[in-house]
């Protein structure tokens, strides 16, 4: 059995199949950054959703917190600063509580 490498019947078949197998390598090396580009787009947008969204809800705590210590300032009337304290136990509390349960995993 012999082996051609040159064109066999006119058709240089090696070059051909070069050719078919590159241009399939740059199609779908095309589609994966296609689809490695659409990814990330989703990922950022995803990620700048949740920032903000995080941002929001800890802006509105804060003042959350702040109203709920002078709600307690001027209920107690004797001190100035008890409703602070309060809301910092309150704080460093759940804190300690989301601590817990987000560093252990859930078992089956």
């Amino acid at each position: 059995m012999k082996t051609h490498t040159k064109k066999e019947d006119g058709i240089d078949w090696v070059n051909m199949m070069k050719i078919f197998v590159m241009e399939n390598a740059k199609v779908l090396a095309a589609n994966a950054a296609g689809e490695v580009r659409k990814k990330i787009k989703t990922v950022i947008s995803e990620s700048t959703q949740r920032f903000i969204t995080s941002t929001l809800i800890f802006i509105g705590l804060i003042f959350l917190m702040i109203g709920l210590a002078v709600f307690i300032n001027e209920a107690v009337g004797n001190s100035n600063s008890i409703g602070y304290v309060v809301v910092g136990i309150l704080v460093v509390a759940g804190g300690v509580i989301m601590k817990d349960g987000i560093g252990k995993k859930k078992e089956n």
